[in-house]
């Protein structure tokens, strides 16, 4: 699992910081000529009241902040110059100084432009551009939020010095009146700037304002206001603006995960439907196609919840082993094949791969011919492992009661612990006799490596089957298996 997180940052390290190492003039090219490049980008800053440092351009991508190029001070015009060979990728940018203090703009498809001001009010009171009509539009909207929450803050300050009264209620109200104008200024930079970057990400983290839904009784009908929630998730997103995944607060990122970790019904089926539905929104839109495939599979790669890896084997199934990753190289693919294999054979649906190993007196015993008329619980131990030693005893616990109503039990010893294994059962727990124990693997037999295939990293781990050898449960604790039954019986019978 680290192995493949790893392998997932890796690939998109090296695509972020591209455009140091490729996109960049180097200084002395900077310095020959401070000319606007046609193709790529061309920043200028000029701060009235700062001399010559170093400065850092970088640009927020989903849940960090990642540095982008580095300035060169030309000292005969007293500016800094950040100029690339191709077109940087749109989103909310950054400068940071030597005082780690930063500034913010924006990088559109118009990338040759100039920053005048001073540290003023955090670099923002004089801040202007030449070239760039949608950075002054944010600049001038970072003014007036300044503007109103130093207001607010002045007005709380006041309430909370105030002794309830009339003078505090008229405090109160002229407080509700700045939260009107805040919002009403804010209504009206996105009516007036729909194409702009910046209101695609306000818009995005706007709440989705649920209705009240209510049951014919009157009383409100939550389920029904989850479903709107739910349906209505992405309403405000801008899935046509690439430059979405580069903007700060960790908008995508918690967007994406919200929906699938939080809103979504953990069950594998829902989210493959799910990610289907939002990549066909994505798919065209290079950078937040690529992001939305890369975080979607990184969720279901590290998630802990039983039977969701299923959606992880189909995004890398479908995507990095298709034609839509097209970000990533062969030997990168190749990985990522392994890594979906490791959880595809044991995934929930899939049908159980035989296993064929030895018993107490080396006698061999398939899977299939130890199967359970209704279930079948694969149990992979340590005998030395203490979880073990308390999970077994439960599951042996459940298989005495359910052995006569279709149960059995293939449980399977360490290899490397058998003498530990002869013990544990024939000395400290004879009774279990009564469940199929093995341990060694039979050779020269075509399903020798199949163990390797369940991808055991852990022990005890039980997988539960059904009839057809269908499983149906991983890595579940023994206590939860009856309730499990119980609860997949229910849906099973559903008409």
């Amino acid at each position: 699992m680290q192995a493949i997180r790893s392998i997932l940052f890796a690939i998109f390290t090296v695509l972020l910081l591209s455009p140091i190492t490729s996109g960049c003039k180097t200084k002395s090219a900077i310095q020959t000529a401070d000319t606007t490049s046609k193709d790529g980008y061309n920043v200028i800053l000029k701060m009235d009241d700062m001399k010559d440092s170093l400065v850092i351009m970088g640009n927020y991508w989903a849940d960090r902040s990642v540095a982008f190029d580095t300035g060169y001070y030309n000292k005969k015009k007293k500016q800094w110059v950040f100029e690339g060979e191709e077109k940087a990728p749109r989103g909310i940018y950054f400068l940071i100084f030597e005082d780690r203090s930063m500034m913010e703009f924006l990088m559109n498809d118009d990338q040759n432009f100039t920053i005048l001001g001073d540290t003023a009010d955090n670099y923002t009171k004089n801040l202007r551009f030449e070239g760039s009509d949608e950075n002054n539009r944010y600049a001038d909207y970072k003014r007036k939020s300044m503007y109103y929450g130093k207001k607010i803050i002045s007005l709380n300050t006041q309430i909370a010095a105030m002794s309830p009264g009339d003078a505090q209620n008229e405090k109160v109200e002229e407080r509700k009146e700045v939260f009107g104008e805040r919002i009403a200024f804010m209504k009206g930079f996105i009516k007036d700037n729909p194409n702009d970057i910046f209101t695609s990400f306000i818009t995005a983290i706007k709440p989705i304002d649920v209705p009240k839904i209510s049951k014919e009784n009157g009383t409100t009908d939550t389920l029904g206001q989850y479903h709107y929630y739910k349906n209505h998730y992405w309403d405000n997103f801008n899935f046509s603006e690439d430059g979405l995944v580069r903007t700060p607060e960790k908008m995508i990122f918690n967007k994406i995960n919200g929906f699938f970790m939080s809103v979504l019904p953990q069950h594998p089926d829902t989210a493959i439907v799910h990610a289907e539905a939002l990549l066909a929104q994505t798919k065209g839109h290079k950078e937040l196609d690529k992001y939305f495939i890369f975080r979607i599979t990184q969720i279901y790669d590290t998630i802990s919840l039983m039977c969701m890896d299923r959606v992880f084997v189909h995004m890398v199934d479908k995507y990095y082993l298709g034609d839509r990753a097209y970000w990533i190289d062969s030997a990168t693919r190749e990985r990522m094949r392994t890594a979906a294999d490791k959880k595809r054979y044991s995934a929930c649906g899939a049908t159980a791969l035989d296993l064929n190993f030895y018993d107490f007196d080396s006698v061999p015993h398939r899977l299939y011919d130890n199967m359970g008329t209704k279930y079948t619980i694969i149990a992979f131990y340590d005998p030395t492992c203490g979880h073990c030693k308390k999970e077994m005893p439960i599951l042996h616990e459940l298989y005495s009661r359910k052995k006569t109503e279709g149960m059995k039990v293939y449980a399977i010893s360490a290899m490397n612990k058998k003498k530990e294994w002869k013990k544990y059962i024939l000395e400290e727990n004879p009774t279990w006799k009564d469940w199929r124990n093995v341990c060694d693997i039979v050779p020269y037999r075509i399903w020798v490596d199949n163990r390797e295939k369940y991808n055991i990293y852990a022990n005890p781990t039980l997988i539960v089957l059904n009839s057809k050898g269908e499983v149906i449960a991983k890595k579940i604790p023994a206590k939860n298996i009856e309730p499990f039954l119980e609860q997949y019986e229910k849906l099973q019978n559903k008409p």
